[in-house]
C-alpha cells in the first residue's frame, strides 16, 4: 500500500493526476497512509518538502486527517508540514488558509509547547497581509478567552499585533500595567565568578513582566507612539551594546514602526567597532554598522541588496587608476553606500 502511494507521487508528479475530485481522493489516501506511519515515528515517511512540493494546497482540504487526530507525533507531523508548505506558498489566497487552520489548531492545543511552537513560528514567518478577517475575528476570541482565563502567553499577543486587531489594546494595556516598572527588566546583570574566569549573567523578566513587554511591543506595532518609545527606553537602558544589539533583534525588530529605524541609524549605523561577542551566532567578526545593515534590508522594502552594492562598487572601481584602487577601502566604501541611501530618503516602505 505504501509503495503505491508512492508511485502516486510520481504520477502527480508527471502531471498526470487530471480532475479535482480525483486529486482530492488520492491526496485523501495519501494523508491516511503518510499518518499511519507517522504515529508509529516509521523511519520511511517522505521528506516534508517533497511532501509539500508534491501535493502543494491541495493538503489544506484534508485538514481533519491532519489536525483532528488527537497522536501527539501525528499533531507535531502537521505543523512542521503546513509549515513548511508556507514557506514554499506565495499565494495570498493559500497563505491565509495555512496561517487559519494553525491559529486554530495551535492556540487551542492543550500539549505543552504546542502554543509556543506554532506561536513563535507564526510571529517570524507571516506578516499583516496574511491574516483574513476570519483570522483577525478567530484571534480576538482567543485572546479573550485566554485574558478571562489568565492563561495569556507572550506569543499570542505578538500574534495580535502582526494581525493589527485594534480592538484588544484596551486589554493589552491593562496587562503592560500589571507588569508594573519595566525599565530596567533587561538591562540589570550579575557578574558571575568561576574558577574559569567572569560573565555577566543578564535579568530576565518574570511572567508577568515578559506578558507587559510584549503587550508593549503589540501596541507599538499596531501605532501607538507612547509605547514605542517605551520599547525603545526600556532597550536603550541596557549599557551593553553587544547586549543592546541582541535585545534589538529579538525585541525592537517586531514593532516596524519609522521610530525603531531611527533608533537603529542613530544608535548602531554609524558605529565601526566590531560586536563584541557576536549577535544571532556570527562566525565571522561583524561590526555593529554592518549588523545593523543587515537589520534594515530586513525591515525596509527595496534596501539594497549586496549584490546591488558590489554592482556598484566594481562599477566605480573600473574607472580608477591602478594607483587609486589601491588606495580603496572595500568596507568604508560599502558603509558609505548603505549610509547615502539612508540618509537621501526622508521616506521609505517598512515590511509589515
Amino acid at each position: 500500500m505504501y509503495n503505491s502511494v508512492i508511485f502516486s507521487i510520481m504520477l502527480c508528479c508527471g502531471g498526470l493526476c487530471v480532475g479535482a475530485q480525483e486529486q482530492s481522493v488520492e491526496v485523501g489516501l495519501f494523508a491516511n497512509e503518510i499518518l499511519s506511519q507517522v504515529r508509529v515515528q516509521a523511519k520511511d515517511v517522505p521528506a516534508l518538502e517533497t511532501i509539500a512540493r508534491t501535493y502543494g494546497p491541495s493538503l489544506i482540504d484534508q485538514q481533519d486527517l491532519f489536525f483532528g487526530d488527537s497522536n501527539k507525533n501525528v499533531r507535531k507531523f502537521a505543523y512542521d508540514l503546513f509549515f513548511t508548505l508556507e514557506r514554499l506558498t506565495e499565494d495570498t489566497t493559500d497563505r491565509r488558509r495555512i496561517l487559519h487552520l494553525l491559529l486554530e489548531n495551535g492556540f487551542r492545543d492543550r500539549r505543552p509547547g504546542a502554543r509556543f511552537m506554532v506561536g513563535a513560528r507564526i510571529v517570524h514567518r507571516f506578516k499583516e497581509a496574511d491574516f483574513s478577517e476570519e483570522s483577525s475575528s478567530l484571534l480576538f476570541s482567543r485572546f479573550l478567552e485566554f485574558f478571562e482565563n489568565n492563561s495569556l502567553d507572550d506569543d499570542l499577543i505578538l500574534v495580535v499585533g502582526i494581525a493589527n486587531v485594534k480592538q484588544i489594546m484596551p486589554a493589552l494595556k491593562e496587562v503592560a500595567e500589571a507588569g508594573g516598572d519595566l525599565s530596567t527588566v533587561f538591562s540589570d546583570y550579575k557578574t558571575i565568578n568561576t574558577r574559569l574566569g567572569s560573565y555577566i549573567r543578564w535579568s530576565k523578566p518574570t511572567k508577568k513582566q515578559g506578558l507587559a513587554f510584549s503587550s508593549l511591543q503589540a501596541r507599538a506595532r499596531m501605532g501607538s507612539k507612547d509605547d514605542t518609545q517605551k520599547c525603545i527606553a526600556i532597550i536603550d537602558a541596557c549599557d551593553d551594546n553587544s547586549h543592546k544589539m541582541t535585545l534589538f533583534r529579538i525585541h525592537l525588530m517586531y514593532i516596524r514602526e519609522p521610530e525603531i529605524i531611527d533608533y537603529l541609524k542613530t544608535t548602531f549605523l554609524y558605529n565601526d567597532t566590531l560586536l563584541s561577542g557576536g549577535d544571532g551566532g556570527d562566525v565571522i567578526p561583524t561590526t555593529y554598522a554592518e549588523k545593523a545593515v543587515s537589520y534594515l534590508r530586513m525591515m525596509i522594502k527595496d534596501f539594497p541588496t549586496s549584490r546591488e552594492m558590489i554592482d556598484s562598487f566594481i562599477t566605480m572601481r573600473n574607472d580608477l587608476s591602478s594607483e587609486e584602487c589601491r588606495k580603496l577601502n572595500y568596507y568604508e566604501y560599502k558603509m558609505n553606500y548603505y549610509r547615502q541611501w539612508m540618509e537621501r530618503r526622508m521616506k521609505y516602505d517598512i515590511i509589515r
